[in-house]
C-alpha cells in the first residue's frame, strides 16, 4: 500500500472525456434509497464544515484558456479564465446563476467585476464571454 488515496474518478482519460458532461447535462436526483444509505453511513461521524481553496483540488480543461472545478455539487462550479480567454455562446438547460469572484467578465462589450451577478433562464442563451485581465467566476445551475 503506497498510502495514496485512490482517485474518485475511474481514470484520467475517462474522466477528461466525461468532464464536459458535468456542464452540459442537468443534474438528476439520486434514488431516495441511496440518500437513506448515505445518511445512515454518516451517522456519528461528527462532520465538520467544508472548505475548498481555489489553488487546490482538481481543475479540468473546458475551452482554450478556461478551466473549471466542481465544488460541492454537480450544479456548482468555479470557472477560471486566463486573460483573453473566451467561452462560446451557448444555451442553458436550467437556470444559470453567475457571480464574478475576481477579475473581469465581458459580455457584449459590458464589463462585469467582482460581486456582479448575472442570471440566465432555463432555455435562455447568452453570447460569448471573454475577459481582459482573467477572471474567476462562480456558476450555479438551479432554481431562479
Amino acid at each position: 500500500m503506497t498510502g495514496r488515496k485512490a482517485p474518485w474518478f475511474v481514470d484520467e482519460e475517462t474522466d477528461q472525456h466525461l468532464a464536459g458532461l458535468d456542464l452540459a447535462m442537468p443534474a438528476e436526483d439520486p434514488p431516495a434509497k441511496l440518500w437513506a444509505r448515505i445518511a445512515g453511513g454518516m451517522e456519528g461521524l461528527g462532520l465538520a464544515n467544508t472548505q475548498d481553496r481555489v489553488g487546490e483540488g482538481r481543475w479540468r480543461a473546458y475551452a482554450p484558456g478556461v478551466t473549471f472545478k466542481r465544488l460541492w455539487t454537480r450544479e456548482t462550479y468555479l470557472l477560471r479564465c486566463e486573460p483573453g480567454a473566451a467561452i462560446p455562446d451557448h444555451e442553458h438547460r436550467s437556470f444559470e446563476h453567475t457571480v464574478v469572484v475576481a477579475g473581469d467578465l465581458v459580455i457584449d462589450d459590458q464589463s462585469y467585476g467582482p460581486g456582479d451577478y448575472l442570471g440566465t433562464p432555463e432555455g435562455g442563451a447568452h453570447p460569448r464571454w471573454t475577459t481582459k485581465t482573467g477572471c474567476i467566476v462562480l456558476v450555479h445551475y438551479g432554481a431562479a
